[in-house]
């Protein structure tokens, strides 16, 4: 086993002990890369009393993983998703006045503004249905659409 495979494998492994038989022998065999693997090691422990062990975080993302998908209902106000579909909206309204959008323009004629008005288009039908979608049941009391 060569020197360069030796380390990259020991720069992947999580210690020493879980190292292929080869690479193991290697370590042992020839000095400069034993050397690195008790520097590597040294500093791999140092880090570990420095920093705090990762909190377990499978079971919270597995949990949020197979609740509701479109909680952002929860997280996000009213003002804030009507304010970001209004800049859209904005934007969409402004964009064909920019610099940008005249050299663009201007380079690939006029096939450029039907994809580009589809795209705009379709990013604000996106946003509307996730808002719809995210706030049914207050959209639904608000409007008094309940089964009649």
């Amino acid at each position: 086993m060569t020197c360069e495979k030796a380390m990259e494998l020991l720069v992947g492994a999580r210690d020493a002990r879980s190292l292929p038989l080869l690479a193991k022998l290697h370590l042992r065999r020839c000095a400069s890369c034993g050397r690195e693997a008790r520097r590597l090691d040294m500093a791999m422990a140092s880090l570990r009393d420095l920093l705090p062990p990762a909190p377990d975080l499978s079971e919270a993302v597995m949990t949020a993983i197979r609740g509701d998908p479109l909680h952002l209902s929860e997280t996000v106000s009213w003002g804030k998703w009507i304010g970001v579909g209004f800049l859209i909206m904005l934007s969409i309204a402004v964009a064909p006045f920019g610099s940008d959008f005249g050299w663009l323009s201007s380079l690939m004629g006029d096939s450029f503004r039907l994809p580009f008005a589809l795209t705009l288009g379709l990013a604000m039908t996106v946003y509307c249905s996730l808002f719809i979608a995210s706030h049914l049941d207050e959209l639904t009391e608000r409007f008094k659409l309940g089964r009649r």
